[in-house]
């Protein structure tokens, strides 16, 4: 016996798939705590009878697939490949800000363009007075700190660029075939994969004593051997931490940056993709897997202090939410930090609920459900943006 081992030397390949179905290389290796390629076969029973009391004569394999529940800590690089499988879509953009504006108001959308050096660009969002643009030509780089941005109407001085930092913009892709991935399990016992994974849901825990937490499950296609046994490898980044994390109310998105943030101590953020698989005849595995319809919910926890959340759900108060994560004590690039930030453009509440002991520091939970309504400043009901060092999309 040579291949005993513990389950940290169980490791987790992950890679976006170009076509459905086909598998290919390794792009990050995943951090994580739990986590493991599990076979699951259907089978079917033939209950015939043959003169005996048998409760059946025969049992047969008719479908072939694999899971992988998974949990972990959100870090810096790793979280953009699940939220990537989770929205379905991502922009790679550079962070800036801007002042001095004149002749109108910057706003998602507007297509930008600076002179020398000569860029052209998409401001794909605002949050936290930061400017996420997409560059469609030329350059975006500290170069550009100090030059006039203008979409034609309005100008702006840059700044705050960093050669070295970039965000990742999430938007929901609004179609049933989010991105597939290929999955891959390295242990000593065998080394297999997996092809056509969905992400069936995601789950993150913010408690302010803790690092952000994170679990769900890939669902995908049966398990094969890795005959090119890929060898894992792993990149340096950093933990999201709740300490670190403030989360905002507003009556819209457009007021969240001017928002004070809400006094909570834990908050959560839970979503299903409903997943649809299809089998075609003379095939024992999945030959397409299918997100269907998104459903995000949550809750969180304050002190019991004040009669406001109460009221959200007693008089069907619908707000929009930010959550914000400045990883601020490690540094990227000259002196920028790793960030996370999650909007949702309205959020209902319910199931109110405090504790009714006699000795221990009341605290109120309030749960809420996303509901889909565009912001008055961007059509994007829902959207995360995660800022590293990562020059490359996901």
């Amino acid at each position: 016996m040579a291949n005993e081992h513990i389950g940290r030397l169980r490791q987790i390949g992950f890679s976006f798939e170009t076509t459905p179905g086909t598998g290919v290389a390794p792009a990050v290796w995943l951090e994580k705590v739990t986590g493991a390629l599990i076979p699951v076969t259907d089978t079917v029973e033939n209950t015939s009878s043959k003169g005996t009391i048998g409760a059946r004569v025969r049992t047969q394999k008719v479908r072939k697939s694999t899971k992988l529940p998974f949990s972990g800590f959100a870090r810096t690089t790793d979280l953009g490949y699940l939220l990537k499988a989770l929205f379905g879509s991502v922009t790679l953009t550079v962070p800036c800000t801007l002042s001095g504006v004149a002749g109108g108001t910057p706003a998602v959308g507007d297509s930008v363009s600076i002179a020398s050096p000569a860029m052209t660009g998409t401001i794909k969002y605002i949050a936290e007075g930061v400017y996420h643009i997409k560059i469609l030509t030329g350059a975006f780089t500290a170069s550009s700190n100090a030059t006039t941005m203008t979409n034609g109407t309005w100008t702006a001085t840059v700044g705050g660029i960093d050669n070295a930092i970039f965000s990742h913009v999430f938007e929901r892709a609004e179609n049933n075939n989010h991105p597939a991935a290929t999955l891959y399990g390295y242990d000593p016992v065998d080394p297999q994969k997996s092809t056509y994974n969905l992400l069936s849901n995601l789950e993150i825990n913010i408690a302010s004593d803790n690092i952000i937490e994170i679990s769900g499950e890939f669902e995908g296609q049966k398990i094969e051997d890795d005959a090119t046994g890929s060898t894992p490898s792993y990149v340096d980044q950093f933990d999201f931490i709740g300490r670190q994390t403030t989360v905002k109310l507003g009556d819209a998105i457009s007021d969240l940056d001017a928002a004070t943030a809400a006094e909570m101590s834990r908050f959560k953020i839970s979503v299903a993709k409903n997943l649809a698989k299809f089998q075609r005849l003379g095939s024992d595995e999945d030959t397409s897997i299918h997100n269907q319809q998104w459903d995000m919910m949550g809750d969180f926890d304050a002190l019991f202090n004040s009669l406001t959340f109460r009221d959200y759900d007693i008089n069907n108060t619908a707000k929009a939410m930010r959550v914000y994560v400045n990883a601020s004590d490690f540094v990227i690039g000259t002196a920028g930090s790793p960030k996370l930030l999650i909007d949702i453009s309205e959020a209902q509440f319910k199931e109110f609920t405090v504790p009714d002991g006699n000795d221990e520091l009341l605290r109120q939970t309030l749960g809420y459900v996303q509901n889909e309504k565009a912001d008055d400043d961007t059509s994007l009901v829902v959207v995360a943006v995660l800022t590293n060092d990562k020059s490359t999309t996901y």
